[in-house]
């Protein structure tokens, strides 16, 4: 008869179903059970022990995460706040580019809000020899071209009216000084601008005897635009200062050595001046920010922002409003953008602006249109991104036109210093010690 040996009850052992079963007869493994037999009491507690381990550590997988300590919310917080008085010591400064300055002059006809005077001083002729038996019979005519960048389609039946200038014209001649030169004896020509034309090249073609005292080797030619229609528009042109400037040139009759006539072509000449005059700008009050104009003004706001905002947030989106104190100042159907530009050191007018720039509107930057009167909403959240980045920058933007005083355009808006400040609108979400609250 073959023997058996019976087990203690506490210690048989439970059916090999679940895992924690399975684990506890590995620990009967480990200490040298493996057959029906009789335990020794030494080796019972032992099991006994490992029993309860392994049935300590098992992991209940169902059983959801507690960690109410160190987890982050369950949601992302936004918070949509007005911020009135962050606005702190913003100014205006005007002075910035001149009208000679930018790559684009703009012609505006008299009786638009701003009028201006275009002005053009050639460099002196060349020198011309005629060839050996060649001789210079007579300086028939002139012929000048210009580029034209845009113009308000719109309108027809443009056209230039051209007048002599004394070679002396600079950059501190000003709109006035021009009303004793725009007369009828000074008149070079009229050139009618095609219709259908919205760019491209004007050739202004005229006799020598429009420019007298003009011609001769050396000679300087200066003239004055002036732009007329039936109604307010504007025509934008190339400068020397964008590499398209106007160029002067002459048509020479020549007798050859074998008594031919021939007429020819000799230039063109470029630019050594070039802008447009408008009358004197209104000055700058105090109560306002004034953005463009020409020359172009530019403003400083500063911010006095709460250091949990400048220090610990994360900006989503932040705009800038600001309620006009007139209309948009421009020329009908023109504009121009308005945009914002970090500042890297806050020295009042001169202070640098940094890499930060955003222009396209939606983005930072927003058009205007001439006539329009309302909030200007500026989007600056790149700029404000960017200070919670780096605790050095000052909070200070500038605002400026685009382009710069290459366009009659000017907006004016209310200061801090006035009942309409500017106000912030701003969506952020706050630390992680806020949002347990």
């Amino acid at each position: 008869m073959r023997a058996t040996t019976e087990l203690h009850p506490a210690t048989r052992l439970p059916k090999p179903e679940a895992p924690e079963i399975r684990g506890f007869l590995q620990l009967l493994s480990l200490v040298g059970y493996h057959s029906p037999m009789r335990i020794t009491w030494q080796r019972w507690i032992t099991v006994t022990a490992l029993g309860f381990l392994a049935l300590a550590c098992t992991e209940n997988i169902e059983a959801p995460a507690q960690c109410p300590e160190f987890c982050p919310p369950e949601r992302i917080v936004i918070i949509d706040s007005v911020f009135r008085g962050v606005v702190m010591g913003d100014s205006a400064f005007r002075g910035y580019q001149a009208s000679h300055n930018p790559p684009v002059m703009q012609f505006v006809t008299d009786g638009a809000v701003l009028e201006t005077r275009g002005v053009t001083r050639f460099r002196g002729f060349s020198r011309f020899i005629a060839g050996g038996g060649d001789t210079i019979l007579s300086l028939d005519s002139f012929r000048i071209m210009i580029q034209m960048i845009r113009r308000d389609t719109a309108v027809v039946g443009l056209t230039l009216d051209l007048y002599q200038l004394p070679s002396d014209v600079d950059s501190t001649t000003r709109f006035d000084d021009l009303d004793q030169y725009i007369v009828d004896s000074n008149r070079i020509t009229t050139y009618a601008v095609d219709d259908t034309l919205a760019a491209g090249v004007l050739e202004v073609v005229f006799p020598a005897s429009a420019l007298p005292g003009i011609g001769d080797d050396s000679s300087v030619a200066a003239v004055a635009w002036i732009l007329q229609s039936p109604s307010p528009t504007y025509l934008d042109i190339g400068t020397s200062e964008g590499g398209q400037w106007p160029v002067i040139g002459r048509y020479l009759t020549l007798e050859s050595s074998s008594g031919d006539t021939v007429e020819i072509f000799v230039g063109d000449e470029p630019t050594e001046f070039d802008s447009f005059l408008a009358a004197d700008p209104a000055p700058l009050v105090d109560s306002l920010l004034v953005i463009g104009g020409v020359p172009s003004a530019r403003s400083i706001i500063r911010f006095n922002l709460p250091p949990v905002i400048r220090d610990s947030s994360d900006i989503v989106k932040a705009t800038l409003l600001m309620m006009m104190s007139q209309p948009v100042a421009a020329v009908p159907r023109d504009g121009a953008t308005i945009r914002a530009r970090a500042v890297t050191r806050d020295v009042g007018q001169k202070s640098p602006r940094g890499d930060v720039n955003t222009i396209v509107a939606g983005s930072g930057g927003v058009v205007l249109q001439a006539g329009e009167f309302d909030t200007v909403r500026l989007d600056i959240t790149d700029i404000m991104v960017t200070w919670t980045l780096d605790s050095v920058l000052p909070s200070v933007i500038m605002l400026s036109a685009a382009p710069e005083a290459g366009r009659m355009f000017e907006v004016r808006v209310f200061s801090s210093r006035s009942t309409q400040p500017p106000i912030l609108f701003l969506s952020y979400i706050p630390p992680f010690e806020q949002r347990r609250r």
